[in-house]
C-alpha cells in the first residue's frame, strides 16, 4: 500500500519509466517509486502528462486528482480490474438485508459522533456541546430518523466556528474543509476499488444523482479531523486556500489515529475500515475498525513539509 502523496502545483512534464513517476520541473527531475505512492494531485494548467504514466498509476492504483481554478479537486481517476472478484462482491453489496444496512448505518454515523466529541474535548470548548453531542450519540439508532447526526453537526460546528458560521458558504474556512474532505473521499474510493465495491451503492447514501454514494458513508467518522486541524489553524488562516495549507491538508493522510486500541495512519485505517465493511458483508458479524482520533500537535506534525 503506497503511503506518499504527491501535489504537482506548477508548471511541469510527467512521465514514467522503471516503475518510478518521473516529474521535471523547473529544470529539476525527481524519480519517485510508483510503489511509495497513494496519491497525486495535479493543480497547474501547465502539467503535462504521458498516457503511460496514467496507466502506471493505474497498474500500482494510485488515484490522480486534476483541480480547478480554485485548486479544488474536480476529476478523480480509478483503476479497472483490481479485485479479483468484483462481481461477488457487487452481489453482496446488493443482497444486503434492511437491517444489515441500519446496523452498519448506525455504527458509523456514531462513530462519526465519537469524534465530534473527541474534538470539542481536545481544543476545550463548549462543555454543553459536548453534553448535547452525547445524548444525540446515545440517542441516534439505525438509519437516524430523527437525524440527530444532523442536529448533532449544527451543534459541533457552532461550538467550533460560532453561530454565524454557514456551511456550504464560499469562504475560506468551506474551502479548507472542501479540500481536506475530498482527499479523505479521493483516499476512501481508492480503497473501495481496490477491495472490488460497487461506489455508487451506498448504505446510508442512496442518492441516484450521487456516483460515490458508498465513499460519502465511510467518510464520516474521518470528516471531524479535517475540523480538528482547521480549529487549530484558526490564527493562521488568510483569505483564500494557500499552497501551505493544501500540502498539510494531503499530509493529513499521514496523521495517527487509534484503531481498536492500535495507532495506525489515516491512509491506513481507511483500508482497515474497507476491509471490515467487507468481512461484515461477508459473515453478518458487525466489527467496523472505526478510526478514534487523537491530540496532535501540528506545528510539529507538520515539520517534515
Amino acid at each position: 500500500m503506497g503511503y506518499r502523496q504527491v501535489l504537482i502545483a506548477g508548471a511541469a512534464g510527467i512521465r514514467s519509466a522503471d516503475n518510478q513517476l518521473i516529474v521535471e520541473q523547473k529544470g529539476n527531475k525527481n524519480r519517485i517509486p510508483l510503489e511509495d505512492i497513494n496519491i497525486i494531485i495535479l493543480e497547474s494548467r501547465e502539467i503535462t502528462l504521458t498516457s503511460f504514466a496514467l496507466a502506471e498509476c493505474a497498474r500500482f492504483n494510485i488515484i490522480v486528482l486534476c483541480c480547478d481554478g480554485k485548486f479544488m479537486p474536480v476529476m478523480q481517476t480509478h483503476a479497472l480490474n483490481q479485485h479479483y472478484r468484483p462481481h461477488e462482491v457487487f452481489l453482496l453489496q446488493q443482497n444486503q438485508t434492511s437491517e444489515m444496512k441500519e446496523r452498519a448505518t448506525e455504527c458509523l454515523l456514531k462513530g462519526k459522533l465519537a469524534n465530534q466529541l473527541a474534538v470539542l474535548k481536545y481544543c476545550q470548548l463548549s462543555p454543553d456541546a459536548r453534553t448535547l453531542l452525547e445524548k444525540y450519540y446515545q440517542e441516534l439508532t439505525g438509519h437516524d430518523t430523527q437525524n440527530r447526526e444532523g442536529t448533532a453537526a449544527k451543534v459541533f460546528f457552532y461550538a467550533l466556528h460560532g453561530k454565524e458560521f454557514l456551511r456550504f458558504e464560499g469562504d475560506y474556512e468551506n474551502s479548507i474543509l472542501n479540500y481536506g474532505y475530498s482527499i479523505l473521499r479521493a483516499s476512501i474510493s481508492r480503497s473501495l476499488t481496490s477491495y472490488g465495491f460497487t461506489l455508487h451503492m451506498g448504505v446510508n447514501h442512496r442518492s441516484k444523482t450521487n456516483a460515490l454514494n458508498l465513499t460519502y458513508d465511510l467518510i464520516e467518522p474521518f470528516r471531524a479531523l479535517i475540523d480538528y486541524y482547521l480549529f487549530c489553524n484558526r490564527d493562521n488562516l488568510q483569505k483564500q486556500l494557500t499552497l501551505q495549507h493544501r500540502k498539510e491538508l494531503i499530509y493529513l493522510l499521514n496523521a495517527p489515529v487509534l484503531v481498536n486500541g492500535k495507532s495506525y495512519t489515516v491512509s491506513h485505517a481507511i483500508e482497515l475500515l474497507v476491509r471490515s465493511y467487507l468481512n461484515y458483508l461477508e459473515n453478518g458479524e458487525l466489527h467496523f475498525a472505526l478510526p478514534e482520533l487523537v491530540t496532535i500537535n501540528f506545528d510539529t506534525f507538520f515539520e517534515p513539509l
